[in-house]
């Protein structure tokens, strides 16, 4: 063989070695995620963790099953496996299953939320707060689905206070008046100066949460120093 026959051969091994591995990569979850955390560190005792990876491993098992026999998998095992892994810090595991079960049934808005969650624990925010407003949008009225979204909202775009208000205005329409409503709106109006509305809402939040000393003593401190 010649030596540029030989040279060429040692190229087109190598680059099908980048190939198989570029393919392997890009389909791995290292690759598939990356930048975002795959994982979260999870303290619990032996006797739990014990408990739900066995229950994981066995409602993964019974998907498996019915899948291999050509039956409709119930979405049902979709959620508890994204519950448990999230539970047990196995991220891609809980992100994978809860979007089979949104492919399955896309207007469940509590499994939006749920997806929001784990998408907010690998670090995907802004997925994750599409999918925290998807659940509120279908309809949802639990104050933790506001919570979530507000949370998360506040942190990334603090700049944008009035989707803030306009999410707190929806929960009060929707919910009606809650201590956590009140005092968020409360926050909103003293941070943006409207010191005679703030005072009102904590006025109403103290007396929706009247064995709540943290929020009477917040209330009292804006009373003095909010002019």
């Amino acid at each position: 063989m010649t030596r540029g026959k030989i040279v060429g051969g040692i190229i087109t091994v190598i680059l099908l070695i980048l190939a198989v591995y570029g393919a392997w990569y890009f389909t791995s979850a290292e690759g598939k995620y990356q930048g975002l955390a795959t994982s979260m560190e999870v303290q619990m005792d032996e006797a739990t963790r014990t408990y739900l990876s066995g229950r994981l491993k066995t409602t993964q098992a019974a998907v498996a099953a019915t899948e291999q026999k050509g039956e409709e998998v119930s979405l049902n095992l979709y959620l508890s496996i994204a519950s448990d892994a999230y539970s047990l810090g196995q991220l891609v595991t809980a992100r994978e299953a809860i979007e089979t079960q949104l492919k399955g049934n896309p207007a469940h808005y509590g499994a939006w939320n749920t997806y929001g969650t784990v998408l907010e624990a690998m670090g995907d925010y802004d997925k994750a707060l599409d999918a925290y407003k998807k659940a509120i949008d279908l309809g949802a009225k639990a104050e933790e689905f506001y919570r979530d979204y507000i949370t998360l909202f506040a942190v990334r775009y603090p700049e944008d206070r009035n989707e803030v208000k306009r999410i707190l205005d929806l929960s009060l329409a929707e919910r009606g008046q809650s201590a956590w409503s009140m005092v968020q709106l409360a926050r909103w109006y003293k941070e943006n100066g409207n010191c005679a509305q703030a005072l009102d809402h904590y006025k109403v939040a103290v007396a929706l949460a009247p064995a709540n000393t943290e929020l009477a003593k917040e209330a009292a401190e804006a009373k003095s120093s909010c002019k």
